[in-house]
């Protein structure tokens, strides 16, 4: 599927990226369609892209690569919603806060983005309070990644 996005211009977006949110995403309910779009210059994030409308673009990671302890369980309604049977079907990410003072980037892992492998279909799964927070400081967890690899992010900031 081609794409034009407002940061890449025109893409091909390759059937295994294309996503449905059938309840959308907190605060942008009415989006539904997204694309999960690389940019190796941005690596190891993602770009959660809605094809809805295309200036939107929300910047994701893999948890697991800064927050090796990071163990989110699923509401019985979002495995309903995700259709999943098995839990090993699915693929977790958060939202990456990266503001201008980039030593200021945090992760959300209050509400992770969970994905459906096999039927492409993601949720917003929002956590039981306390167990994690929203703005989880990871700078350094991401210096660390950039100069050693993904071996070296898991650690203790």
């Amino acid at each position: 599927m081609e794409i034009r996005d407002t940061r890449f211009g025109v893409v091909q977006v390759e059937k295994d990226r294309l996503l449905t949110f059938p309840e959308g995403i907190p605060g942008f309910e009415h989006l539904t369609r997204f694309a999960l779009l690389h940019d190796e210059d941005m690596a190891p994030f993602f770009w959660l892209q809605s094809l809805d409308e295309t200036e939107i673009a929300i910047i994701v990671v893999d948890p697991f690569l800064f927050f090796p302890d990071y163990a989110p369980v699923l509401l019985e309604e979002y495995l309903e919603v995700l259709g999943l049977d098995n839990p090993a079907d699915v693929s977790l990410f958060v939202f990456a806060i990266i503001p201008e003072d980039v030593s200021k980037m945090s992760a959300n892992l209050a509400a992770p983005i969970a994905i459906h492998n096999e039927n492409r279909i993601g949720i917003q799964a929002i956590l039981d309070r306390g167990l994690y927070e929203a703005r989880t400081p990871m700078y350094q967890q991401v210096l660390a990644y950039w100069r050693g690899g993904a071996d070296d992010a898991g650690i203790d900031a």
